[in-house]
């Protein structure tokens, strides 16, 4: 999983972790930065999920699906906060009740 630091991000389908592939890391202004590839099946359901194995600061994610932005998440530091250690994204908000879940699509191959 792409690791910057005590920040982790991997994907999962049906449960289990993705492989990751050409991960590659730079920096843009003040931000550490990590990229990968990973497989898709056409029509599966995948989540993402983010960890802060330390959590003394605020963090918040930033989620990127094929460059398109989606809904982020902040994490406050365990001294303010009962949340979880591992944030999931699961898809992106519908409605005030529902939400559409992250689905892998065919790929446009251009020539």
């Amino acid at each position: 999983m792409p690791t910057v630091d005590n920040f982790s991000v991997w994907i999962e389908v049906e449960g289990e972790q993705l492989p990751e592939y050409q991960v590659q890391s730079f920096s843009k202004r003040d931000q550490s930065i990590r990229t990968c590839w990973i497989p898709s099946e056409a029509g599966k359901e995948f989540k993402i999920f983010y960890r802060d194995s330390l959590r003394e600061v605020d963090t918040r994610t930033r989620i990127l699906v094929d460059g398109v932005p989606c809904i982020g998440y902040v994490q406050r530091p365990k001294a303010v906060s009962a949340s979880p250690d591992v944030i999931v994204h699961q898809g992106q908000i519908a409605s005030a009740t529902t939400y559409k879940p992250y689905v892998f699509s065919n790929c446009q191959l251009t020539g």
